[in-house]
């Protein structure tokens, strides 16, 4: 259980009461930065692939040095929490939070001395220490989120957080693309950007350290062994599968959108719509809350559409200001207007489906994270069929349905492991190491055959996460 330290000051506990607002407020800031500089690696990908001039296989390395990284920074941390003091226990949440902030900040930072090597395997060097702070960040800022208040109202921040997550990895490609094909050249393009991203890092940090915050200790003594539950083993090859599904369809969008057979759209609009996808995952995460609090299905309904048609307004009122302060309105607004009046109805469909099957399914965590899994099923297999602007909208509204599949697969992991939850919650984080392998399979199956049979890859992942939702039953169900 974990306890606040004892303070028998009631002035002191006053003051630390007022501030559990800004320091909530300040904490999931980092939630929305770190999400902006993940996806973030969705557009160096499309850059350094041109400028390198590599294979699909090849600008992958972005991803797998980038999630390899959180996969040796979580493994370490699981070793070091089992054969010794838990290191966040150890040293507290906020200096967990500050160091994680730091690092990461300085990362971002290395990009300018590293771009100025003309080498591909330099330049993304900085990437390895980037998934590292990012790992200590995701592994402080959770569980604080969830202490940081009412037990009863933990769930809604949390779900709060990760919203704001979402609007990061929402928002990066559209303002990074910007910022990266169109704005900024040469190395410069990415220099700037990465320098500002981790300006706003050490901010926050500096910000967290000059914060008094509550702190936070646990006197759970967990014995037994995780290995013993099966809905956990199978629960981290469904997170393994998802993250690296996840990652690989948004990182080839980029590029896949620049084909023939993606709609062949020129690259900055081409970053633009991968702000779709993201987005998408954005909306489904925000519907959480709706469903829980409206009873009436068409209520539900007619709320999602609501926050779908907001979400869809504000990505491209985002696109039009931008090619407008460039002086460029014709260059991406004009064809994302075109492809929004006709070529994205496979994306409102799907959206609308979506709302159907959230709303009959989001009392069973299981049931829902299957049908959303085959949902995606269908929508990779049509748009193999379908190829042009209809295919590529197709593999963009796979995005609404990921949106879920986080939370649920997590659920269902840990469901009945008890005072092991925390041992397990470390295992499942260890798993996003996915996203480094999956991008690998995917860019090496576009080089071999070609970038549309390629995006069939991820079909893999969603057959078993359906498997897995068949598999898994709460405790308490």
């Amino acid at each position: 259980m974990f306890i606040l330290l004892p303070n028998t000051a009631s002035s002191r506990t006053i003051n630390m009461k007022s501030n559990l607002k800004t320091a909530f407020q300040t904490v999931v800031s980092l939630f929305f930065l770190w999400g902006f500089i993940t996806v973030l690696n969705d557009v160096l990908i499309s850059y350094f692939k041109e400028r390198y001039v590599l294979s699909d296989f090849e600008s992958m390395f972005v991803q797998f040095f980038f999630f390899g990284a959180y996969g040796i920074g979580a493994t370490t941390y699981y070793l070091i929490g089992t054969f010794s003091q838990d290191p966040i226990n150890r040293i507290g949440y906020k200096k967990g939070m500050v160091i994680g902030a730091v690092i990461t900040g300085l990362s971002c930072a290395m990009f300018y001395p590293t771009m100025m090597v003309d080498s591909y395997y330099v330049n993304i060097i900085p990437l390895i220490f980037l998934g590292l702070g990012l790992t200590l960040l995701q592994i402080a800022c959770n569980p604080y989120v969830i202490l940081l208040g009412d037990v009863d109202s933990a769930d809604s921040r949390l779900n709060l957080a990760q919203g704001l997550n979402s609007v990061g990895t929402a928002l990066s490609p559209v303002i990074g693309g910007f910022f990266i094909f169109v704005y900024f050249e040469g190395t410069t393009a990415i220099q700037v950007p990465f320098l500002f991203c981790g300006g706003l890092f050490l901010a926050v940090a500096f910000i967290l350290w000059r914060t008094q915050l509550p702190e936070f200790s646990s006197e759970e003594s967990a014995s037994g062994s995780v290995w013993s539950y099966n809905q956990l083993k199978f629960g981290m090859i469904a997170i393994f599968l998802y993250v690296g599904a996840e990652v690989a369809i948004g990182s080839k969008l980029i590029d896949y959108a620049q084909t023939s057979d993606g709609g062949a759209f020129n690259r900055f609009t081409a970053s633009q719509l991968l702000g779709f996808y993201w987005g998408g995952a954005m909306i489904g995460r925000l519907l959480s809350p709706i469903l829980k609090s409206q009873k009436s299905i068409l209520i539900r309904t007619i709320n999602t559409l609501l926050l779908i048609g907001f979400g869809y307004f504000l990505l491209n009122s985002s696109i039009s200001l931008l090619t407008y302060f460039k002086g460029e309105v014709n260059m991406g607004f004009a064809e994302l207007f075109g492809i929004n009046l006709y070529n994205s109805i496979p994306f409102i469909l799907a959206a609308v489906a979506m709302s159907f099957l959230a709303s009959l399914t989001y009392k069973k965590v299981n049931l829902s994270l299957g049908s959303f899994a085959l949902a995606n099923i269908v929508l990779l297999g049509f748009s193999f069929l379908a190829g042009g602007k209809i295919g590529l909208w197709l593999i963009i509204a796979t995005g609404l349905f990921n949106s879920i599949m986080w939370s649920n697969i997590f659920v269902l992991a840990t469901s009945g492991l008890g005072k092991l939850k925390s041992k397990g919650s470390s295992l499942l984080i260890i798993m996003i190491v996915g996203g480094a392998f999956f991008p690998l399979l995917l860019g090496l199956v576009s080089d071999l055959f070609n970038p549309r049979i390629a995006y069939l890859v991820p079909i893999i992942s969603y057959l078993y996460i359906f498997f897995y939702s068949k598999l898994s039953k709460l405790a308490h169900e």
